[in-house]
């Protein structure tokens, strides 16, 4: 079990400096694999200043936002650890708070890249298994350009591939966004298994979770990069 360190651009934009340091402290001295963010929480992963504006009771200005995370993604392509986000239409304070981590975020953060090496990414739950929203395909078709070579995806808690009933409307829906994404180019090589661990309380028979998504994937992605070798990929510590 290997951890990830939290970061909010909120603490950044209060506290300064010492929220990098600490995030440089927990990968150099004490075994962290890379950082973790929660856009849903109240920010884009960049491109805050970009309309709409979602407004958050307290937040710093859009801004100083985005001039913190702009530090802060420096930082962790200099570390050259990757940062896993929330990506999923979910976990909102309300519905305009679900749409922060989003595909604008994301290409407005690989355009700040572009032409140059970006920060690694794991696009977590990657746009989500059930959403109305094109936000799977949306991040493949990132993915799939010069500047998005470095963002990845993972299917962190799409039950509705577990397909515990063939044809069922959201086992079709899932499989639909994913073979979707699929047609991009490079995607099959950036997508990686994820369980979403604690979620699995939720779920029937859990104990046969990873086995129903490496049957449902079946044909779609190589087993040893979904399971294995994509996320070393990602997460160059775990090589």
């Amino acid at each position: 079990m290997l951890p990830l360190a939290a970061y909010n651009p909120w603490s950044h934009v209060v506290e300064g400096e010492q929220v990098i340091t600490r995030i440089v402290d927990a990968v150099q001295k004490r075994g962290f694999v890379g950082v973790k963010i929660y856009p849903p929480n109240g920010f884009r992963a960049y491109g805050n200043v970009l309309e709409p504006v979602v407004p958050t009771p307290g937040a710093p200005s859009a801004s100083d936002l985005d001039a913190a995370l702009g530090r802060f993604w420096d930082a962790c392509r200099e570390l050259d650890v990757p940062v896993m986000a929330h990506t999923g239409e979910t976990m909102g304070r309300d519905d305009a708070h679900d749409t922060l981590g989003g595909p604008p975020g994301w290409n407005a953060l690989f355009e700040r890249y572009k032409g140059q090496q970006a920060p690694r990414v794991n696009a977590g739950h990657f746009g989500g298994d059930g959403e109305t929203n094109s936000w799977t395909e949306s991040l493949a078709m990132l993915m799939g350009k010069p500047e998005g070579a470095t963002l990845y995806g993972d299917l962190g808690y799409w039950s509705a591939l577990r397909c515990v009933e063939p044809g069922e409307k959201a086992c079709t829906t899932a499989l639909g966004r994913l073979k979707a994404a699929l047609k991009h180019a490079g995607v099959d090589k950036r997508v990686m298994y994820g369980s979403d661990w604690l979620m699995l309380s939720k779920e029937p028979h859990w104990a046969m979770y990873p086995f129903d998504i490496a049957e449902a994937t079946k044909g779609l992605i190589p087993s040893e990069d979904l399971f294995g070798m994509n996320a070393k990929s990602c997460f160059g510590a775990l090589l």
